[in-house]
């Protein structure tokens, strides 16, 4: 699962930390550090124990895996566009297990999909429910 973790990191950059540091609603919290010797920074990603225990108790590792990236899209937001190819890059899995756990996840009540149309095409407008 190294892609995962991978992808967290470049999926955040500096210039978007405004937009994704602590939101006290969302399930999945980003947290931005400078550290005081050097001044760098680092990212933190949180999920509550509740969360990733209970509440997201009976889906796969997979499906854990798209929703946390979809919770990493949305930022401090509940709504995110990453198409079917980008999630299957970032997290290293085939469309087709990102498209069949997807549909595992609506029809678990995790996310809410809305096809869309934008510039003569469709997307997915994935809304986070748990």
């Amino acid at each position: 699962m190294e892609g995962i973790f991978v992808f967290m990191e470049e999926i955040i950059h500096e210039d978007e930390y405004e937009k994704v540091i602590k939101n006290p609603d969302a399930s999945v919290r980003i947290i931005r550090k400078k550290e005081k010797e050097t001044g760098k920074i680092s990212w933190w990603f949180r999920i509550s124990k509740k969360r990733w225990f209970e509440a997201w108790d009976g889906i796969s590792i997979v499906q854990r895996a798209i929703l946390l990236s979809l919770w990493l899209y949305a930022g401090k937001g509940t709504t995110c566009y990453p198409s079917i190819r980008e999630l299957a890059e970032r997290l290293k899995l085939s469309t087709c297990t990102i498209n069949k756990n997807i549909k595992k996840l609506e029809k678990s009540g995790f996310i809410r999909i809305e096809k869309q149309k934008g510039r003569g095409r469709y997307f997915n407008k994935y809304f986070l429910l748990k």
